[in-house]
């Protein structure tokens, strides 16, 4: 590794060659988790738990399924709050490492994003998205407070997923390539 490498490895705390993890597999529980933070948990709890703001969303500015979940609520209308852990605000004291693992803690795993609806637990984007195809999120919602209007019969959310996660088609199996061949779809 040259130095450019090196100085570039070390740009986003915690993530750089050399450094310890802040959460260690375990194959006992899925996660080895740190000691606590107060500070961290105590937030946590308070974001949990703010009527005000029954839906919430943690997850990273660049991460493409934290984005699904923003489009999938921005066309249902659902206002909610983003902690989007790695926002400048958050840099500050690694408040949003801080606030990860707390969650980590909560949840015994470190994914991204995770949503919470009324202070439940729905999952990741995945989760989300099966909620909503299947209407209980729609459920939870009403259940938290927020109604939204019903979305209609031809709205599809797995269009709001990234796109190279989209399906091929409507019952449209992928075209076989040849052998060392990029795999396309034909328009």
């Amino acid at each position: 590794m040259n130095d450019a490498e090196l100085a570039l490895s070390h740009a986003t705390p915690l993530a750089h060659f050399g450094a310890a993890p802040a959460i260690d597999p375990s194959p006992a529980t899925g996660v080895q988790l740190q000691p606590g933070d107060a500070a961290a948990d105590a937030e946590l709890g308070a974001l949990l738990t703010d009527r005000e703001q029954p839906v919430l969303l943690f997850g990273f500015a660049w991460c493409e399924y934290a984005r699904a979940v923003r489009r999938l609520f921005a066309h249902l209308g659902v206002p909610y709050q983003a902690v989007i852990l790695d926002a400048p605000d958050m840099q500050a004291g690694d408040r949003g490492g801080r606030l990860r693992r707390a969650l980590a803690r909560h949840l015994g795993k470190a994914t991204i994003p995770q949503v919470f609806v009324g202070s439940q637990h729905i999952g990741g984007c995945n989760e989300t998205f099966v909620a909503m195809a299947d209407r209980s999120l729609l459920r939870k919602l009403a259940g938290a407070g927020v109604v939204v209007p019903e979305p209609s019969d031809d709205f599809d959310p797995t269009s709001l997923l990234p796109n190279w996660q989209q399906p091929t088609g409507a019952g449209q199996p992928m075209p076989a390539a040849k052998a060392d061949t990029p795999r396309t779809i034909e328009a």
